[in-house]
């Protein structure tokens, strides 16, 4: 990882502004919730500590981000108790299950802006504290050349198999944040006696096998936070500034500046939707027809390093559920045209509404992974929209979003052992 050069004053920023009061940030996120959300009640200064870190660009400096996380460790000692969603019945979710447990190291911290550079920090770290339960695995490379992860948790010979993929769609990277912590929590909870509804985690993960994909758009992610810094290759700065000048002429732009636009971006490097790009109702989508911020469906379907990475990965192992994670609206959808497991998509979607509060809906679905994999396949499929504000979901709604999400692994776990 390279470092930036940066000046005194900037490095004394992130230790004067990596951690903002846990009571305050929740404040905050329940005032940008509270419109929509009446539901969840927090445990004030015991819930989840969150880092707000600086917005540095690709290569974020090593030593830095070591540092946020022996802040953020020492945060969660300072605010050590359970933080429950008071919201779940206590028939879906016990008390003290593993996600609420204390973590003296974690892998992975609550910052926003989470980069792709970060999470292979993490990824490393994890592999090496968890040898036994990680297991690293490239499946493709993204067109400016970052490699696309599989983390497998877990017991890979297991009769159960989860995907849980996120960060399909550049803007919505805090999706990946949710991702990387949902492992974390995993290996730490196998790791300390942790339990999930009176089933310790060691014990589970021997039973199911989780395949996360946490960042299955590097690209996309890298443009919206970082801009034309983002990317290595020329060639996909003038696909950005194309893209930008065509939406402005035809007033797609909505009036935004280039960087704003680019904040915007949906797409991966060369502007395709990837969520746009699965064989399920692709040649009914009309759009643009070119590179741009909120993409397009590309040539034909698959046609994009990233569609084929997840496709390649779904056809190589029989999943027993599989989850996307995306931003926002706080929408489960569980259907789409030609569904060949409805019925149990429904379930499961039933089972995500009882934990976070989210509403459950219908939709057709036009290319998107899940789509695909209902359309192709028997196995349960979910989209998770998780946030309420526009994309990038402001990063003052990551205790919520936490809260409603971080038991989602567990309760598709129990769902698929017992079906």
């Amino acid at each position: 990882m390279q470092h930036m050069q940066r000046t005194e004053r900037g490095k004394n920023m992130i230790r004067k502004n990596i951690i903002h009061t846990v009571a305050g940030v929740i404040a905050a996120a329940l005032m940008v919730a509270a419109p929509i959300f009446s539901l969840v009640t927090f445990a004030g200064p015991s819930d989840d500590p969150v880092i707000q870190a600086p917005h540095v660009g690709p290569g974020e400096d090593e030593e830095e981000y070591a540092q946020a996380l022996a802040d953020w460790a020492q945060a969660i000692a300072q605010n050590a108790g359970s933080a429950v969603n008071r919201s779940v019945p206590a028939a879906v979710l016990a008390e003290g299950n593993y996600y609420d447990l204390p973590n003296a190291k974690p892998m992975a911290a609550a910052i926003d802006m989470y980069s792709y550079d970060m999470m292979v920090h993490d990824l490393n770290n994890m592999k090496q504290t968890y040898p036994s339960l990680v297991k690293l695995q490239s499946i493709g490379t993204s067109l400016d050349g970052r490699t696309i992860y599989d983390v497998i948790i877990g017991n890979q010979n297991a009769s159960k198999k989860i995907l849980i993929q996120a960060g399909i769609h550049g803007r919505e990277y805090i999706v990946s944040t949710v991702a990387m912590q949902q492992i974390d929590a995993l290996l730490n909870g196998a790791a300390n006696g942790g339990t999930f509804n009176g089933m310790p985690v060691s014990e589970m993960l021997q039973k199911v096998c989780f395949h996360f994909v946490p960042m299955a758009n590097p690209d996309g992610v890298s443009i919206s936070q970082f801009g034309e810094a983002g990317v290595k290759n020329a060639k996909f700065r003038e696909i950005m500034q194309n893209g930008f000048a065509m939406d402005t002429a035809t007033g797609r732009a909505g009036g935004a500046d280039y960087a704003t636009y680019l904040t915007r971006w949906k797409g991966n490097a060369a502007g395709v939707d990837v969520n746009h790009n699965f064989d399920a109702n692709w040649g009914e989508i009309i759009d643009a027809g070119y590179g741009r911020a909120v993409g397009w469906k590309g040539a034909n379907p698959l046609s994009e390093p990233e569609s084929k990475a997840l496709a390649n990965l779904s056809y190589s192992n029989k999943f027993d559920a599989t989850l996307s994670y995306h931003s926002t609206g706080s929408i489960l959808y569980w259907d789409t045209a030609n569904n060949r497991s409805a019925q149990t998509s429904y379930e499961i979607a039933s089972l995500v509404h009882d934990i976070s509060g989210y509403s459950i809906m219908g939709s057709v679905g036009h290319g998107g992974y899940k789509d695909w994999m209902q359309k192709i396949s028997t196995v349960p499929s979910l989209t998770v929209e998780m946030g309420t504000s526009v994309c990038p979901v402001n990063f003052a709604e990551y205790p919520e979003i936490w809260q409603r999400t971080k038991a989602i692994p567990g309760i598709i776990a129990e769902y698929v052992l017992k079906h």
